[in-house]
């Protein structure tokens, strides 16, 4: 049986262009939350995120999302990543589902806008969170999720308030900070397939001390849940669905190059991209397969495929064949993409906080933090591969295994006699898989003083320290050299050994080499194996430490209201330094992806700030009321200078329940320690295409370098925002809105390929032919520099919807929720091929990336009932229909776009919808104590997504749900 089938199923411009759209949606139903949320808040300070202006009934200019503790208990969401992925403008990028085997350990993160993790900035209380990567990226997890009072996403740049990486927007924690009791959950879950098993405890204490002038807090958590194995385990994943590269497209007997090696050569009346099921690989099987011959090698024998103990079988290539992809209805050991690739990681992970404050006075107030979380896990990604391996005519083990006598008998056992073998090394280790082990420790303490200055100024100062170390561990992983020693084998005495300890040279001999056994599944012995193969390892330590302090308060009384003023300074630290093994560090493992690099850098930022909040007019023939906002920071990078970042927003009030908002911002993302400091890592590119001398191939000679590029400057975003918000009197209890959206980001850091280094370069781009280096006919290249550039320029617009209402029925309580994000454009111009609008593309704009996918609509809509101590629940959650990629064009005989265009057999995605419910019963509350039972069902009807394969899976698994139908039930108590 083959190892992927041994998982069965368990069970059956833009002003003019945005007010246009708000004003033709006031009939849409849509929420303003932060709103909402400040007239059931009692009139005191309140600080909303995005602005540092602290004032009773300040409505946010900026659109601001908040998913309050209730809702989030409602739905029995398990993870602070699982409340934003319920929001239409975050993009999932590492939900607990749907994990993937590039995530560290555990790590959870959110990318708003699907600008990407790194151009959203994650606060806790407003403060900035260490990062827990390289990239500066922070972990949602770090934080117990009963400890999380709210989740304050604010969708538009924030930088003049919160500094770099506020491109897409701000997510704050806000926490628990005056809870009394002690309060908990249990729950279990697992999915009807019986996989992905989860169990979480949670609990959390807080008490007064010192007569009321202090408390105290303290909470934690548990979470681990269980990996669905890969795709097969879903009925939808059971026929190796993949996108098919057809080399002889065109309509049928239309003539075409006779170096495409198609039958006749002509076309074959198939598009260039055929999606379709029972996509193999054509180029290497589990235990062996014969791609190629050379020498004295009969061509018969390509095709020879070797199952276990090196039995010879045909392999049964389909009508559709290529060099690496073959389209057939079944094969022996044949192998898909996806196969043996996790749907959902393992992950175990644990975290406490605890936080205090004492009031040393009325005026004066002290507190402190200090949290630490760990996570850990066990990824499994492909079987390790080797494409090709040249095996020769006097192979050792090809002339004493009995199995390849009928194979070895056509063969002359000369060594110039060869053919290529295509394997998965499943078999090596004891799993058989490329696995890496990792653990991921953050420890973090913040502190400060808060102070009251007369009757409406107020202080605080705050300092932080923290950081972050992950260790990781990938055992057998196959040494480039030491494999290739071992494969290379011949028979000396009477023995397989290893040729270069047979040879008559004695420079190479190598006393520790034991040849490996190619042919079949399971024929590696444990010393070729222990030879062969060693531990990748590398330790990654980021530390921040940050000190701030602010100044706000009302500066002087306008005949509309006080004029409010906030100020304030930062300085940030923050350095990485990474160490690996040896024989990473010298590229020396097959499997490139493991052969992590040195990395050390650091960089400081200094930082002041200002903001000011005026009332221009209140109850006027004008309207109801205008309140402005205005906010400038200037930083300084030790690594890219200085610059500025602003924002002017403001409000208009027509009438009571009838309110304008806009705001224009200038945010940056700083270049990164990862992107500025990554060390060289050297390469061979191969089958690229020189221009310079007519399109002839690039010869072995050229070598290529990846680094990181310290000449780096900022991104720099121009974001707009346009909004309505309706509040009807006529409808108490309803809030709706709607927001447009603009972000226009300038010089976006990203590397080229090296294909697209040359071609640009060839067109004058001066900035890409710097990365070249040319021989003496100034034509032939000889190396390529691949580095990260601020060469690309990202526009992205849409509109965003939220809807709020609530009222009583039939003795109980009706609550409504609904959200909706339109996008109307992903303009993405990398410099190289102009610009390409990628909104409704499910691929991310190349195939096999999730890259920038986002369908152009998706929303989600909950309504909640509850009488007495019952509560039930339903949301639908919609992802509207898109295409595969915007680059494809149906039909065989469609022109697609020049150079990077296809034509395919199917570019439509349907749209998909799913509903989760919930229900809830107290068996005890009366306000002091209470204890509830839960029950959530998500996926009821196992909606499958749509087979439209994404890098090594079937399906986008960032926009679908792939766990299916999932329970999970529990228990909530307090006293």
């Amino acid at each position: 049986m083959n190892r992927h089938r041994r998982k069965t199923l368990q069970t059956p411009g833009r002003l003019w262009e945005a007010s246009q759209i708000v004003l033709t949606t006031l009939g849409l139903t849509i929420l303003a939350p932060v709103a909402q949320a400040q007239e059931q808040a009692p009139a005191t300070e309140i600080i909303v995120t995005g602005s540092r202006i602290a004032k009773a009934g300040f409505n946010a200019p900026t659109p601001t999302s908040v998913i309050g503790k209730d809702l989030i208990q409602a739905k029995g969401q398990t993870s602070t990543t699982e409340i934003l992925n319920s929001l239409p403008s975050v993009r999932a990028s590492a939900s607990i589902a749907n994990a993937t085997p590039a995530q560290r350990a555990g790590s959870q993160n959110v990318d708003l806008r699907g600008l990407g993790t790194v151009r959203t900035l994650l606060l806790i209380d407003s403060q900035r969170a260490v990062p827990t990567t390289q990239t500066g990226v922070s972990d949602l997890s770090l934080i117990p999720s009963l400890m999380i009072d709210r989740v304050e996403v604010v969708t538009g740049g924030a930088s003049a308030g919160y500094g770099s990486d506020a491109v897409a927007g701000v997510v704050n924690l806000i926490l628990k900070k005056r809870m009394k009791g002690i309060e908990g959950e249990v729950f279990k879950g697992i999915t009807s397939y019986g996989d992905r098993a989860e169990t979480k405890l949670g609990l959390m204490a807080g008490t007064d001390y010192a007569q009321g002038r202090g408390h105290f807090v303290i909470g934690g958590e548990y979470h681990k849940i269980g990996e669905i194995y890969d795709a097969r385990s879903r009925p939808w994943g059971q026929n190796a669905y993949a996108i098919y590269s057809n080399p002889c497209a065109g309509v049928a007997g239309t003539a075409i190059a006779a170096s495409l090696g198609c039958p006749g050569n002509v076309a074959n009346g198939q598009p260039q991209r055929i999606i379709a099921p029972n996509v193999y690989f054509s180029n290497y099987t589990q235990g062996g397969l014969i791609t190629a011959v050379g020498g004295g090698t009969p061509a018969s024998l390509r095709g020879t495929g070797f199952g276990t103990g090196g039995t010879p079988y045909s392999f049964p290539f389909g009508s559709l064949t290529t060099t690496s992809q073959t389209l057939t209805n079944g094969a022996i050991n044949a192998l898909n993409l996806a196969d043996n690739i996790a749907l959902s990681q393992p992950i175990e992970r644990y975290n406490v906080m605890a936080r205090t404050e004492f009031e040393v006075s009325d005026r004066l107030k002290l507190w402190a933090s200090a949290l630490y979380a760990a996570s850990s896990n066990t990824t499994r990604s492909f079987p390790q591969r080797s494409l090709p391996l040249t095996i020769r005519g006097d192979n050792g083990f090809l002339r004493t295994v009995p199995a390849l006598a009928s194979i070895a008998a056509q063969i002359p056992a000369l060594s110039t006699n060869t053919f290529s073998l295509g394997r998965e090394w499943d078999d090596i280790g004891p799993s058989g898989f490329a696995t890496s082990s990792g653990k991921n420790e953050t420890y973090n303490i913040v502190g400060g003083l808060n102070g009251k200055i007369g009757k409406t100024w107020s202080w605080e100062v705050t300092a932080q320290t923290g950081r972050n170390v992950y260790n990781q561990s990938s055992p057998y992983q196959l040494v480039r050299s030491r494999f290739n020693n071992a494969v290379d084998s011949v028979v000396a005495g009477g023995q397989v050994v290893c040729r270069i300890n047979a040879d008559a040279i004695s420079t190479n001999d190598d006393p520790g080499c034991v040849a490996i056994n190619p042919f079949g599944s399971g024929s590696p012995s444990a010393a070729a194996t222990a030879y062969a193969t060693s531990t990748a390892t590398f330790r990654q330590v980021v530390s921040q430490t940050t000190v701030n302090g602010l100044l706000r308060g009302d500066l002087l009384q306008l005949p509309a209201g006080t004029l409010s003023v906030a100020a304030g300074a930062e300085y940030r630290t923050t350095s990485v330094n990474q160490t690996v093994d040896a024989i990473s560090a010298a590229n020396g493992f097959i499997n490139n992806t493991t052969n992590q690099q040195p990395l050390a850098g650091s960089y400081n930022v200094k930082e002041v700030f200002g903001e000011v909040q005026a009332p221009v007019f209140k109850n006027s023939i004008l309207g109801a009321g205008l309140d402005l906002n205005g906010a400038v920071r200037r930083t300084d990078y030790s690594t890219s200078g200085p610059v500025t970042t602003w924002k002017v927003s403001g409000v208009y009030r027509l009438i009571d329940g009838i309110s304008f908002r806009a705001t224009r911002s200038r945010d940056i993302r700083a270049p990164n320690i990862s992107e500025l400091f990554s060390g060289a890592v050297g390469g061979n590119p191969s089958g690229l295409s020189n221009p310079f001398l007519g399109g002839t191939g690039i010869g072995l000679g050229v070598t290529s370098v990846t680094s990181g590029n310290p000449a780096l400057k900022p991104e720099v975003a121009n974001t707009e925002t346009v909004g309505l918000v309706l509040k009807p009197r006529l409808i108490p209890g309803l809030a709706f809105s709607v927001d447009y959206f603009n972000i226009d980001v300038r010089g976006v850091i990203s590397t080229q390929t090296s294909q697209n280094i040359i071609n640009g370069c060839y067109t004058g781009n001066q900035a890409l032919c710097g990365l070249l280096t040319f021989g003496s006919d100034g034509k032939t290249i000889t190396n390529i520099a691949i580095k990260q550039l601020n060469l690309s320029r990202w526009a992205f617009r849409g509109l965003d919807f939220e809807l709020s209402y609530g009222f009583d029925l039939g003795g109980g309580r009706v609550t409504l929720s609904a959200l909706a994000s339109k996008t109307i454009h992903t303009i993405i111009d990398d410099a190289i091929n102009g610009p390409i609008d990628y909104a409704g593309a499910i691929d991310g704009g190349a195939v096999g990336t999730y890259g920038l996918s986002r369908p152009k609509w998706n929303g989600s809509l909950y309504m909640g009932y509850r009488k007495g101590p019952v509560g039930v629940g339903a949301e639908v959650r919609y992802i509207g229909e898109g295409v595969y990629s915007v680059l494809a064009v149906e039909g065989v005989s469609a022109t697609p776009r020049p150079g990077i265009g296809f034509t395919i057999n199917n570019n439509h995605v349907p749209a998909v919808a799913y509903l989760n419910l919930n229900a809830s019963v107290d068996v005890v509350n009366d306000g002091r104590r209470k204890l509830q039972f839960f029950g959530v069902v998500n996926n009821v009807f196992d909606k499958a997504p749509p087979l439209f394969p994404v890098s090594a899976s079937p399906t986008n698994p960032t926009i679908y749900d792939t766990a299916g139908r999932a329970l999970r039930v529990g228990v909530r108590f307090k006293y």
